[in-house]
């Protein structure tokens, strides 16, 4: 923390990749303790050693047991903030570590989920349909409504206009359209059951909820069957201070000249 702004940002881009790796991320949790010492970043007024942490923790909430972690140290607020800021891309590595938080139950990430204003921007940056942030919202979007009470919300807050709009897109990456076809579905099957059980009558006509909305053992498996999101820092992605630094050595690159040399076997010569 008391190094060079400039050198640690390098050492969190370095950090950042290094968290791809799952036995690498392993080691920075268990061993350095590394989630409260990122999350302090991720909350910081420096932008860029806010997003290369969030990176971090994205890849750390990968792994099951290191979400618990994550959501004990106060993630939950800080990557919820994240996504509520106008950082493009504090927002979309903050729907990478949010995607991945939601692979496991948290009652307490869910109910922040349905405070007015989170959802809402998180459908509005699906609504914006680009390239950069779609495989990162439609994956939250997809986790998200994998629960029961999530999928009301998701109702309320005009999700099935945001998927009426994605279905008329053409630049879709394989995920990201199996992840709104996903979404699609168990909209459908949560809005046919709601008409079907509001047309019988009260509790008397023996309708059993269960048989018109997805069951949650499906959506267990369907947790279960997403592959959790990674993320990684790209050279474009800040502006890398790496070729300032080598700027001398590339403009002074040595050079080597031509030299004949004439030897006799046996007889040293000096090059």
């Amino acid at each position: 923390m008391d190094i060079d702004d400039l050198v640690q940002l390098e050492c969190l881009a370095a950090l950042a990749n290094l968290s791809l790796s799952y036995h690498v991320a392993h080691d920075m949790v268990v061993t350095h303790r590394c989630i409260p010492f990122f999350l302090s970043i991720a909350n910081s007024t420096k932008i860029k050693h806010a997003q290369f942490s969030i990176v971090s923790l994205g890849n750390i909430a990968r792994i099951e047991k290191f979400r618990h972690r994550i959501m004990a140290e106060g993630g939950m607020k800080i990557l919820l903030d994240s996504i509520m800021q106008h950082d493009y891309l504090k927002m979309k590595f903050g729907c990478v570590a949010l995607s991945n938080l939601m692979l496991s139950d948290f009652p307490k990430l869910r109910s922040a989920l349905k405070v007015k204003g989170i959802l809402e921007r998180i459908l509005k940056m699906a609504l914006r349909n680009e390239v950069d942030t779609q495989t990162e919202v439609m994956a939250l979007l997809r986790n998200t409504s994998c629960y029961t009470d999530m999928r009301s919300t998701l109702f309320q807050k005009g999700v099935l206009h945001v998927i009426e709009e994605l279905s008329k897109a053409s630049a879709y990456t394989q995920d990201v359209e199996e992840w709104t076809q996903h979404l699609s579905t168990t909209m459908d099957n949560y809005v046919h059951g709601r008409t079907r059980i509001d047309q019988e009558d009260s509790p008397r006509s023996g309708v059993n909820s269960a048989t018109y909305y997805v069951h949650e053992a499906d959506d267990e498996q369907a947790l279960r069957n997403m592959t959790p999101l990674s993320a990684q820092v790209e050279w474009s992605t800040w502006g890398s201070k790496l070729d300032i630094i080598f700027a001398p050595v590339f403009a002074n690159m040595p050079t080597i000249t031509a030299e004949r040399v004439t030897a006799t076997s046996g007889y040293p010569q000096q090059i």
